[in-house]
């Protein structure tokens, strides 16, 4: 199946590069740090799938030490320019090669699996993934969840596209990004949580946790949510590499 990269035009990049980690986005980073915390996670990160370096620069504020990848010329171009004293990396989709066997202590992806086509090219990014961590190293990956195809959040419109309600796993769905100054439109492909658990027994990876965040009054950022509260816009899971893999 043919999927360009989305990401991989000027206008979005920058468009995208305005976005920070408030509204419906926040309810995933929220519980992100939730998990470094939990796990007490510390050391060298990978962010990979950095986008414009908004993420990379959210693991850099959690005291991590991170390099960015990402498959998008435009979206580095962008990170490189909000964050020239970073370490920002054009790669290949899913090759590492360029980093050692067990030299991160944590990969973060943050959303670029809904962009990856098939259940064969995310195992095969998830193995280098795992070939990267330390052997008590951890990913965190997180991606959007069905539900955030089929609503209406503050962040995000799916109101156009009613389609995404019959779509199934490997289809291609669509969202406008509200937060970017202007609505923009994402073509990303649907993969549901039972798939991703079967992805992920397919690697040398192992789910250690998932979680599905909502919105919480008792949150410290707060908006006028419209979905947030009663449906999970995101999918987070905790990886572990498999000890049969160290």
């Amino acid at each position: 199946m043919s999927f360009p990269n989305p990401y991989n035009d000027n206008v979005l990049a920058a468009s995208y590069a305005k976005l920070g980690t408030e509204n419906t986005y926040n309810i995933a980073y929220r519980d992100v740090a939730h998990l470094f915390e939990t796990y007490d996670m510390s050391g060298n990160a990978l962010d990979y799938g950095c986008g414009a370096g908004r993420s990379t620069r959210f693991l850099r504020s959690h005291g991590f030490s991170a390099i960015g990848v990402d498959i998008s010329e435009a979206m580095i171009a962008e990170a490189r320019e909000q964050d020239a004293e970073a370490d920002y990396r054009l790669i290949e989709p899913g090759n590492l090669q360029a980093f050692r066997d067990g030299q991160f202590d944590l990969v973060l992806s943050m959303w670029p699996f809904d962009t990856i086509a098939t259940a064969g090219e995310k195992i095969e990014t998830l193995n280098e993934i795992s070939r990267v961590l330390k052997p008590d190293g951890r990913s965190i990956l997180v991606a959007s969840s069905p539900e955030l195809y089929m609503r209406e959040w503050v962040s995000f419109s799916t109101s156009e596209f009613p389609e995404n309600k019959i779509a199934r796993d490997g289809d291609k769905v669509r969202v406008l990004i509200k937060d970017a100054g202007s609505r923009r439109l994402v073509e990303d492909i649907l993969c549901t949580e039972a798939n991703y658990e079967a992805i992920f027994q397919k690697t040398t990876l192992m789910l250690l946790e998932k979680r599905s965040p909502l919105a919480s009054v008792d949150d410290r950022y707060q908006c006028d949510w419209i979905s947030e509260l009663s449906n999970a816009p995101w999918m987070v899971f905790l990886l572990q590499k498999r000890a049969d893999a160290q």
